[in-house]
């Protein structure tokens, strides 16, 4: 197995409060890896940090050999690391089906190869049946399942 994500001596502070402080850890491809602690421990904190929405003070994030420390978020967003949030955010206004494509085509160029995606993980995620629904019709479980199929296209 590879490594693809690396952090060492993460540090990020807000004021004089550290939220992080020297968090070091990598995932190897196919691993899962959970992170928990008490609320106010950090833990969003390193979240924003790693996808981008945050600038760390010190230490490195490495994804695919690639130091990711100052990408912008979108750019960060098109290498593969993406994140939902802890207040469901989908358009609720556009169906299931228009929320995934919206995350296929941060990635994909070409509209036929988004379409493919977002169908693709659509039936991996068990929404297919209900990708014509709009997203303001579905329950928060629901909503919160097009955030994770937006995010793995």
């Amino acid at each position: 197995m590879n490594k693809f994500l690396t952090i060492s001596g993460l540090s990020k502070s807000y004021g004089g409060l550290a939220a992080n402080s020297n968090i070091s850890l990598s995932l190897e491809e196919g691993e899962i890896l959970a992170i928990i602690g008490p609320n106010g421990s950090g833990k969003t904190t390193l979240f924003k940090c790693i996808s981008g929405f945050e600038r760390i003070d010190k230490g490195d994030i490495i994804f695919n050999g690639k130091n990711i420390n100052k990408l912008s978020s979108n750019t960060i967003c098109k290498t593969g690391i993406v994140r939902t949030f802890q207040i469901v955010k989908v358009f609720d206004d556009l169906s299931v089906f228009e929320n995934v494509i919206i995350g296929a085509l941060c990635r994909e160029k070409l509209v036929h190869k988004g379409i493919e995606v977002a169908e693709t993980i659509l039936k991996e995620t068990g929404l297919i049946e209900k990708s014509s629904i709009l997203c303001r019709n579905l329950t928060i479980s629901d909503k919160k399942r097009v955030e994770i199929a937006r995010c793995l296209a």
